[in-house]
């Protein structure tokens, strides 16, 4: 998905997955999509501010179907680096990665999972 400057992408087994019914909030800052998926595999949501502008700086938000997984906020020389979730800590020694679960539906897709990401610019002034 692309809002402005902001690039987010989901991945399984390295491969950028087909995002559908992608829809911007009246906000102007918040874009939501739906992908299909394959219970039991992993997957990754990445997102980066694709400016190489220093002087400014960026924070996101994702969220899995309703709940907020991962913030991350990219200033001076980090402002283009891309941030990546990939599961989440359980405590302080044990992490465990985002998965497909099986989710049954009627129509032809085997299942789906619901992703909105929320950005923002932050502009440094000194």
């Amino acid at each position: 998905m692309r809002l402005k400057d902001y690039v987010a992408e989901i991945r399984c087994d390295d491969v950028v997955l087909e995002e559908y019914g992608t829809k911007m909030e009246a906000d102007g800052k918040t874009l939501s999509c739906w992908i299909p998926s394959e219970a039991g595999k992993t997957f990754s949501i990445s997102w980066k501010f694709n400016r190489d502008d220093a002087s400014n700086a960026s924070q996101g938000l994702t969220y899995v179907d309703g709940t907020v997984i991962g913030k991350a906020t990219r200033a001076g020389n980090k402002a283009s680096k891309i941030a990546t979730h990939s599961g989440v800590d359980i405590d302080d020694a044990s992490f465990r990665p985002f998965t497909f679960a099986p989710i049954p539906l009627t129509g032809a897709l085997n299942s789906t999972l619901n992703f909105i990401f929320s950005f923002w610019p932050i502009y440094w002034t000194r």
